[in-house]
């Protein structure tokens, strides 16, 4: 039997408070933060009256960016929100969703990574072998032998233009000595760390008084954590600090009770060679089209009528009627 749902858009000032408590609060889902404040929320009811919150924004006038990053919902539930959404912005041709733990047409199947973490470092450091335990204390031992190690933590507000600099010095030589991708963020550090990806807390290490490595967390509710990224001087690869330096991270997240951590794709590399006992995801993620007549029309009349709003200069009566009629059909989506 079809299940049945209660869906309406939050249209007042409480959805900018009801989007910091969706399931699975991660970067990925807070459309208020990677859309600039533009964004939607929907309301959906189950039977039973359950409530869950579904943020999306819309890009280029046609692409709904649907917020269910790893979020706890029904393959009912998913398709009754597309729906709606499309009934509702008629104009939407496409969907771009990314890591949905539903599966949806056009989607290609992905993974994703996450750890769970205990409530204490000792219930953390049970689930390895002694071998583990010790190889990891050996190579802390190690590196203080060697140098005068520093670690360092940096809040949202305590990030600097200075310290983005040492991460993207780290990025781009580790990127260039390990054949990986050149850096892709902005050099504007105060919107790629606040904003963009709503990083709030950052882990360095430091040897002999130079920061060598950088892990970088996006910890928006307490709960829900996105590993961005994590980068170090390959000068000394030998001395394990990504390592070292993610271990001790995950050590301070459990300090400040840290419940789940997203560590896929640039952190996948870590989970398993320090075997850090990630929950493997089956996952779906993408774009795909959704055409109907309604949507297909109102898009081509869109098209024309932004770049052709003098509808009199026409001599083609036929392109001017198409015009007036389509002003008509998108008043409520286009600028006069």
């Amino acid at each position: 039997m079809k299940k049945k749902f209660n869906i309406k858009l939050i249209n007042d000032d409480t959805k900018h408070e009801l989007i910091k408590n969706i399931n699975s609060n991660y970067i990925y889902n807070r459309a208020d933060l990677l859309n600039g404040g533009d964004f939607e929320l929907i309301e959906l009811k189950d039977e039973n009256e359950n409530t869950i919150y579904i943020p999306f924004y819309i890009r280029n006038y046609h692409l709904c960016y649907l917020c269910v990053y790893m979020m706890d919902i029904s393959q009912e539930a998913l398709s009754a929100i597309i729906d709606f959404i499309q009934k509702t912005f008629k104009q939407i041709l496409k969907f771009e969703i990314w890591h949905s733990l539903n599966s949806y047409k056009g989607l290609e199947h992905t993974t994703n990574l996450v750890l769970d973490l205990p409530d204490t470092i000792e219930e953390f450091n049970s689930r390895f072998s002694s071998k583990t335990i010790y190889n990891r204390k050996y190579a802390r031992r190690k590196l203080q032998e060697n140098f005068n190690v520093e670690y360092k933590y940096y809040s949202k507000n305590e990030f600097t233009k200075e310290l983005f600099e040492e991460f993207l010095r780290l990025k781009t030589n580790a990127d260039k000595l390990l054949s990986g991708s050149f850096c892709y963020y902005s050099n504007d550090p105060m919107t790629m760390f606040g904003n963009i990806y709503g990083l709030t807390d950052v882990w360095t290490l430091s040897l002999d008084g130079k920061i060598c490595a950088m892990i970088l967390y996006s910890c928006l509710d307490g709960k829900y954590c996105w590993c961005e990224n994590m980068t170090y001087d390959a000068e000394y690869k030998k001395y394990g600090i990504g390592n070292i330096l993610y271990y001790y991270s995950i050590e301070k997240l459990i300090e400040k009770q840290v419940k789940k951590v997203s560590i896929g794709g640039g952190g996948d590399k870590y989970a398993y060679k320090t075997n850090s006992k990630p929950q493997f995801y089956d996952t779906y993620s993408g774009k795909f089209k959704k055409v109907n007549i309604n949507n297909l029309f109102l898009n081509t009349i869109h098209s024309i009528y932004s770049k052709n709003k003098d509808f009199d200069s026409y001599k083609n009566k036929h392109y001017k009627y198409i015009l007036i009629l389509g002003k008509k059909y998108i008043t409520e989506f286009c600028d006069e």
